[in-house]
């Protein structure tokens, strides 16, 4: 080989290297920008994420105090149907109480007056023995 095709093929040899290095460049800077590209999209899946999670804490929240104050109203209206209800109860046991007094009452009446009659008839006794006694002894 002469000189000048030993120049061309040295020459050949450097551009051909210069070549793959540059191609190694390339590839190492489209490495690195689907490598950004990558990371931009895994962080707007991360932030996406994120802002979805937030909204459903909030949507959770909401619905969890929803949930507590349907509870308390329940639970209220139940205390406020049970205080009722024994309110109702407390006043038919007094009616019912309260007609059996007046029951006995009436019941008991005429037995009081017999035993105020005699009462009064044994007083009377006593007194015109006590009278008649107390004659005899004039």
């Amino acid at each position: 080989m002469s000189s000048m095709q030993q120049n061309i093929a040295d020459r050949a040899g450097e551009l051909s290297a210069q070549a793959a290095k540059v191609s190694a460049e390339a590839a190492e800077v489209a490495a690195k920008a689907q490598f950004n590209a990558d990371k931009q999209e895994i962080e707007q899946t991360a932030a996406e994420a994120k802002a979805q999670a937030a909204e459903n804490m909030a949507e959770a929240k909401d619905t969890l105090a929803d949930k507590l104050a349907d509870a308390k109203d329940n639970f209220a209206d139940k205390m406020s149907d049970a205080k009722d209800t024994l309110s109702d109860k407390m006043a038919d046991a007094k009616d019912a109480i309260s007609d059996k007094v007046d029951d006995l009452k009436e019941k008991a009446s005429p037995l009081l007056d017999k035993i105020k009659s005699g009462a009064a008839s044994a007083l009377n006794s006593i007194a015109d023995t006590a009278s008649n006694l107390a004659d005899k002894l004039d």
